[in-house]
C-alpha cells in the first residue's frame, strides 16, 4: 500500500457481537410487579380527609439596626435602608447610616423582605437615646 492509498471501509459485522443491543423480552414474559400481589393496596383517601402537606418556609435571617432603621441580611449580604422613596435594598450601606448604626438585633424572618414588618419591630426593639 502507497502512501496516496486509502483503505476500504468494510461494513460492520452481522450477529452477535459486543455492543450490539439485548434482544427484548417476549410479549407474554412475566414482567415484575412492584408490590406482592398479597400485599393490598394503601387506601385512597377522599380529599377531604386527606391530611395536609407538611408546608416548610424559607428562613430569612437579619440584623436588624433600630438606631438606623436599617436590615442586614447576614446570608445574602444585603442592606436594606428606608430612603425617601421607601425602601431601598443595596449590597453597601451608605456612610450616612454607617456613623451610627448602633446595637444589634437578631430576626429570624419567613419573608425575604425584612421591611414588611417594620413597624412591629420598630415597636419591640425601639431606638435607644443617642
Amino acid at each position: 500500500m502507497s502512501l496516496g492509498e486509502k483503505k476500504e471501509a468494510k461494513p460492520p459485522p452481522i450477529g452477535k457481537k459486543r455492543g450490539q443491543w439485548p434482544k427484548a423480552p417476549a410479549p407474554d414474559a412475566a414482567v415484575p410487579a412492584f408490590r406482592k400481589p398479597e400485599e393490598p393496596a394503601p387506601p385512597v383517601l377522599p380529599a377531604e380527609e386527606a391530611p395536609e402537606p407538611e408546608v416548610r418556609r424559607a428562613r430569612y435571617h437579619y440584623d436588624y439596626y433600630p438606631q438606623a432603621n436599617v436590615y442586614f441580611d447576614t446570608v445574602r449580604h444585603l442592606y436594606f435602608y428606608r430612603t425617601e422613596g421607601g425602601w431601598t435594598m443595596s449590597v453597601a450601606l451608605p456612610a450616612v447610616f454607617q456613623k451610627e448604626l448602633g446595637a444589634r438585633v437578631r430576626l429570624e424572618m419567613t419573608d425575604d423582605r425584612p421591611y414588611v414588618e417594620h413597624e412591629k419591630h420598630r415597636e419591640k426593639y425601639p431606638p435607644t437615646d443617642r
